[in-house]
């Protein structure tokens, strides 16, 4: 499929744009990679990893999926989310498995886990850099390596109200860089891998169109502003960002999703 193939304005101009309803569930794409350094003070660790964790502020839901290495699999403890920013400790959020639920894969172990309830407490903690993952171990019990939980690329967007402008906004990516706005009316889920973003899958289930793209300034912001039709129909629509990085699209990144409605 060509997701470039269709644009938003036009379809709104068809008639075919979104719903009336409040705003509704956020999914957040949050990575990190896990050192010794990130510790207050530093382990001195040779061990790293990498954690890829995914947060629906709706469902209040976690999957997790982290690899590491340089840490023996009878040494390992278990891996928590924790509360906290750069350079300070916090509390527990959840657990990220015991260690022997940690399995080897390759020369490191590997955990992952999907469905992880978190007290809707935590729910700004996780999606603001305020949590971070820890991996702990016999020799260093209160963590060995850590990394701060950042959120890739933002998506948001302002209400989407008929015969009013909309501004979809997508930050924290680098200035200059061209960002795609996309959209879909079939909701989110395991959506098309685009063999031009190097064939990262999409959270949006096809049938994938793009709204527009932008220019990235250079606080690495890029804004998006396009009239809603009053005449525009309710139907939901869910909505995602994406960046080409890369040779091939290699490195592409894609943002949250929204999932989101029209307002009358």
């Amino acid at each position: 499929m060509n997701v470039s193939s269709r644009i938003i304005a036009c379809a709104v101009m068809a008639g075919v744009f979104v719903a009336a309803g409040p705003a509704a569930a956020d999914v957040w794409y949050i990575e990190t990679d896990l050192r010794h350094d990130q510790h207050i003070p530093p382990t001195g660790s040779p061990a790293t990893g990498h954690a890829s964790l995914v947060y629906n502020d709706e469902t209040n839901l976690l999957a997790c999926d982290i690899y590491i290495e340089g840490i023996m699999h009878e040494n390992l403890l278990y891996g928590h989310l924790h509360q906290g920013r750069w350079g300070f400790y916090g509390e527990m959020i959840t657990m990220l498995g015991h260690g022997h639920m940690w399995e080897h894969q390759g020369d490191g172990l590997h955990y992952a886990e999907s469905d992880i309830f978190i007290d809707p407490m935590w729910k700004q903690d996780i999606i603001t850099e305020g949590a971070y993952v820890n991996i702990h171990t016999v020799q260093w019990p209160a963590g060995e390596i850590r990394g701060q939980a950042w959120a890739v690329p933002r998506l948001s967007h302002t209400d989407l109200q008929r015969g009013q402008v909309v501004t979809f906004s997508v930050s924290r990516v680098q200035s200059g860089e061209t960002v795609y706005f996309l959209y879909s009316m079939n909701g989110v889920g395991n959506g098309p891998s685009i063999p031009g973003l190097g064939g990262m899958r999409l959270d949006l289930l096809d049938r994938v169109a793009l709204i527009g793209s932008a220019q990235a300034d250079a606080n690495g912001a890029a804004r998006l502003s396009l009239m809603i039709p009053r005449q525009a129909p309710p139907l939901p629509i869910a909505l995602q960002a994406v960046i080409r990085r890369g040779p091939g699209g290699r490195d592409s990144v894609k943002s949250n999703t929204r999932s989101t409605f029209i307002l009358p």
